[in-house]
Parts: C-alpha cells; sequence; structure tokens
C-alpha cells in the first residue's frame, strides 16, 4: 500500500469514529429529552388528580377543599392518585421514574420527580407544585 492509500484510510476511519461518537452523544440526549418529558407529563396527570381530590367533597373521598395539606392528607392524595403509591415514603412509582409527595405550602402540593435515565452523572429531577386553590402548576427542572 502507498502512503497516500494509508493516509486515506486513516482519514477514513477517524471520520467514521467520530461520526458514531456523535450520533450515539446525539441519541444519549434525546433518551434524557424524552425521560424528562415523561417526568412532567406523569405529574401534571398527578396534579390533576390531586385538584380533583382536593375539589371533592370528604363524604366522596376527597379533601373538601382542605387549607393545609399536612401529611396525613398528602397520604390521603397519594392513595387517592394510585399508581403504586407508597405510604410509608409518600413515594409514586411509574416507568418513567419516582415522585416524591410533600406539603408546597399553603394550598399547595409538592412532586418532586426523579427520572430513570442519567444526565450529568445524576438522575434526571424536576419539581412541580400545583396550588390547589388557584390550579396553578409550577415547573421546576432541576437539572438542565
Amino acid at each position: 500500500m502507498g502512503t497516500q492509500q494509508n493516509l486515506l484510510l486513516i482519514i477514513v476511519v477517524f471520520t467514521v469514529g467520530l461520526a458514531v461518537f456523535v450520533g450515539l452523544i446525539a441519541f444519549n440526549q434525546r433518551v434524557v429529552k424524552s425521560n424528562r418529558n415523561a417526568c412532567i407529563e406523569d405529574m401534571n396527570k398527578f396534579a390533576t388528580i390531586a385538584l380533583a381530590w382536593w375539589r371533592t367533597p370528604v363524604s366522596q373521598g376527597g379533601g373538601d377543599k382542605v387549607q393545609n395539606l399536612d401529611e396525613s392528607h398528602i397520604d390521603k392524595v397519594g392513595i387517592y392518585i394510585g399508581f403504586n403509591y407508597n405510604s410509608a415514603t409518600n413515594k409514586i412509582k411509574t416507568v418513567n421514574g419516582t415522585y416524591e409527595l410533600s406539603n408546597g405550602g399553603e394550598f399547595s402540593l409538592k412532586f418532586n420527580g426523579l427520572g430513570t435515565e442519567k444526565f450529568d452523572g445524576s438522575f434526571i429531577e424536576v419539581d412541580l407544585i400545583v396550588n390547589t386553590a388557584t390550579g396553578s402548576i409550577n415547573i421546576e427542572i432541576i437539572n438542565l
């Protein structure tokens, strides 16, 4: 083989290797973004169910517009939401991630979600706070 052929072979191998590397990075970013969006979708679904619980009278298994969502109320909301809710840890588990329920302030419920995919060495983390009195939802992506 001549010098030109060896040089051409090295350039082709380098180019193919670089293309595979860039493709893997792009694929991984897509997987992370997809998991983050799935977690946000799960939490939006949970927030909607929590709002329904809050507006439902106690006689029908709801919260009857309770002002302070303390530990006992959070447990009732979690049970109402379902989705493999664990009363001991206040967590809901789905295929997209694990979500912890906690008090988000007056009239508010907080969902802290940890996805199943890692971004920069740590699992995807998203917070969602739903204000039951106004119905407003605030989402904060922890690790972008």
